[in-house]
């Protein structure tokens, strides 16, 4: 078989998700076909994935109101999962903004198949498609697809991401998209660092993307916390997510460890925030680094990234001023910092 992986999709998901999930197994080494499996109204689903499946390993489909919109007969959905032979699970199904009840509607056989959803993120998507495939190379997917250096797909992935962004999207599709693409966040702090996606604050208040900044070898050790905002500039909301984020870190301890540099960026620190002792036990099972401060991460600074709003419908004094009154240390940008290249970052 020549491919690991089709994809079959509605033409309308490529942009959004189907693009960047394959980008990012690309990126992994998979070999990924899915140009030709875009579902148009008046295709037939059976042949289309029947075909795929002669030429490839796996099937994903991606079910999403996009798919259901085509309107297939039910006995072409109901027919799906007899095309594996051997009982051998083939087809691997992803949730995209659609319910286990949405899906149930549909088709009964459907909803009763295990999903990836791709409301967690592409790459907890890919490590679930990757877990139900080829499990022994999970291991190998990379953190993130910001160190695929292909300049062309970055162009193209920004343009994508232009669009999108003038449809007024939520914050969740931001977020699935950028999961796909993380090698835009680099335009944040303008050097391509580790990006880990998908954190949890007490409070269940999630931080969309950690960003591990080590300062050379000897220098302090800095995790940037970004935070995904509404597109459209709503203050009162800006200020909700700003008071949720103070509120979840908790009550500030004194530092019993005086951290090396701390004179270069300051406090506030891990350890001064017991509730921040999880999150650097999963960067650390992440991502690794040779700096001399590592194996303290108490002595870890930290800082928050609030993207929202676009350049041009932002109020800027208005949107610094919370910035600076906040008890965080705290940025807030417009979207715009992500269409940025590195020569331009400060909007």
């Amino acid at each position: 078989m020549a491919w690991e992986y089709f994809i079959s999709h509605a033409s309308e998901d490529k942009p959004l998700i189907v693009a960047p999930f394959a980008h990012y197994l690309q990126s992994a080494g998979f070999d990924v076909w899915y140009d030709e499996f875009s579902l148009k109204v008046g295709d037939s689903l059976l042949q289309s994935i029947n075909g795929g499946l002669s030429e490839s390993k796996f099937a994903v489909v991606v079910l999403s109101p996009a798919f259901f919109d085509k309107r297939w007969p039910q006995q072409e959905l109901a027919g799906l999962y007899a095309l594996e032979s051997s009982g051998k699970k083939r087809i691997l199904p992803i949730w995209h903004q659609v319910s286990a009840a949405q899906i149930a509607q549909y088709s009964p056989i459907l909803a009763d198949r295990k999903a990836a959803d791709s409301r967690n993120g592409l790459q907890n998507v890919a490590e679930q498609i990757v877990a139900a495939s080829f499990p022994e190379r999970v291991d190998t997917l990379p953190l993130s697809s910001a160190r695929n250096t292909d300049k062309s797909k970055t162009k193209e992935a920004r343009k994508v991401l232009r669009t999108l962004l003038k449809g007024k999207p939520s914050t969740n599709d931001v977020f699935l998209y950028l999961s796909g693409y993380t090698v835009l966040l680099e335009s944040i702090v303008g050097y391509a660092p580790e990006i880990i996606p998908g954190f949890k604050l007490p409070g269940a208040l999630r931080v969309d993307f950690a960003e591990l900044i080590p300062h050379g070898v000897s220098g302090p050790m800095e995790v940037l916390f970004i935070v995904l905002g509404p597109v459209e500039y709503d203050h009162k909301e800006v200020v909700h997510i700003v008071n949720k984020l103070t509120q979840a870190l908790g009550i500030r301890q004194s530092l019993s460890i005086r951290p090396a540099n701390e004179d270069y960026l300051g406090s506030p620190y891990f350890g001064e925030f017991p509730s921040l002792a999880g999150m650097a036990t999963a960067i650390r099972t992440h991502v690794s680094s040779g700096n001399v401060h590592w194996e303290k991460p108490d002595t870890w600074s930290f800082k928050f990234m609030l993207v929202t709003g676009r350049q041009d419908r932002t109020p800027r004094k208005e949107r610094d001023q919370l910035a600076n009154d906040s008890q965080l240390r705290l940025d807030i940008a417009s979207y715009d910092r992500l269409l940025d290249d590195r020569d331009s970052l400060y909007r």
